[in-house]
């Protein structure tokens, strides 16, 4: 197996990982002071992040048709996991359908189940919608870019672009479908602000990490050695 391979089935693994890792985690919504705002980060934040990582790297070293599977195969993986969970979380009393739950299973138990799964529902649903949209625009936009940039030394400028501008339309739909019912006007705003800070920060960050990605699949040498002038090259 070749390096890229391995990288292509590596990015893979990410991009269905962290969107997995991301639902269930949005569930809890933290507090942050970010210059002087009070802003609200679900923690899914950074692994929703992860996944324009994967889409970029695959495109640039595989191309859109394969940056486009990953996306449509984390989808579909997504939606499995979803009918999945539904299915787990069972009735009030969590009986599963065939099945009934031992005695040490409490009702406590359960509401924590269901509370965990449950509210990952309406998360579900925003996620995918979100992600769809947003990794469309970043692999549109990335493809775009590489195309001017065509012989020129610029994957951090459309790594870092189409990134950026596809994770504001990520935490806009994310934010607004999942929590519109939970969250009042102003929470929802504090929410995208806080949400889109966090990413763009993460994106500027993750940038020796997408460099380190593609020169490992293109086989060179020293495809870790980001101190040097060669790995950032190509």
């Amino acid at each position: 197996m070749t390096r890229k391979d391995k990288m292509l089935i590596f990015c893979a693994t990410l991009f269905m990982g962290s969107l997995l890792v991301a639902d269930i985690s949005s569930v809890k919504v933290i507090s942050a002071n970010i210059f002087g705002m009070n802003v609200f980060i679900p923690l899914g934040t950074l692994a929703f992040a992860l996944t324009f990582l994967a889409t970029d790297v695959v495109s640039e070293v595989h191309g859109r048709a394969y940056s486009f599977y990953v996306l449509m195969a984390g989808l579909v993986m997504r939606f499995i996991a979803f009918i999945y969970f539904y299915y787990c979380i069972g009735d009030n009393n969590g009986f599963v359908f065939g099945f009934s739950t031992p005695d040490f299973w409490s009702s406590n138990s359960q509401n924590s189940y269901k509370f965990v799964l449950g509210s990952s529902m309406p998360i579900f649903i925003a996620g995918f919608v979100a992600v769809f949209i947003s990794s469309l625009n970043d692999i549109y936009i990335f493809h775009y870019l590489k195309r001017k940039h065509e012989g020129k030394n610029m994957f951090w400028i459309r790594n870092n672009v189409s990134t950026i501008l596809s994770q504001l339309v990520n935490s806009f739909l994310f934010i607004t479908i999942a929590f519109a019912n939970v969250m009042p006007v102003k929470g929802l705003i504090m929410a995208i602000i806080g949400q889109s800070i966090t990413k763009f920060f993460f994106a500027l960050l993750d940038t020796p990490f997408a460099y380190m990605m593609r020169n490992y699949a293109q086989d060179k040498t020293e495809w870790y050695k980001f101190w040097k002038r060669n790995f950032w090259l190509g």
